[in-house]
């Protein structure tokens, strides 16, 4: 049975320049059953993604931020890999994104038995790579 992967883009933090290669990079390990993007409908970043979104059936989950220099989008990431980690769909889980607070997320789904690829510029830290 081909494994379930889940994409989730912290487009706050990651270019729209690598949507297409993020997508190609998850499909070498199984069927993407989920495909999100999570960002601030603020954020001139996120924003870059409108266009590409559609066309990349990625789905957006845009937030509002209440507070500046707060991000919202990366606790909406969080709380959705969790629901997804235990709704036992998804075996592998690919977090784009080359912010280093993603870390303990990743060492809790490797905890639950996941496969977790990271995808990120060079800027990411090594501890979330």
């Amino acid at each position: 049975m081909e494994k379930q992967v889940a994409v989730l883009i912290d487009g706050d933090n990651i270019s729209a320049k690598y949507a297409e290669s993020i997508k190609q990079e998850a499909l070498q390990y199984g069927n993407i059953k989920v495909f999100r993007l999570y960002g601030s409908v603020n954020s001139p970043n996120t924003k870059r993604w409108y266009p590409v979104m559609p066309k990349q059936g990625i789905m957006p989950v845009l937030q509002i931020s209440y507070a500046s220099g707060k991000s919202i989008a990366d606790q909406a990431l969080t709380i959705d890999v969790m629901d997804l980690l235990h709704s036992d769909s998804i075996d592998i889980f690919c977090i784009a994104s080359s912010d280093s607070d993603f870390t303990k997320l990743v060492y809790r789904l490797k905890e639950s038995g996941k496969i977790v690829i990271g995808m990120g510029e060079s800027k990411t830290k090594e501890a979330l790579a």
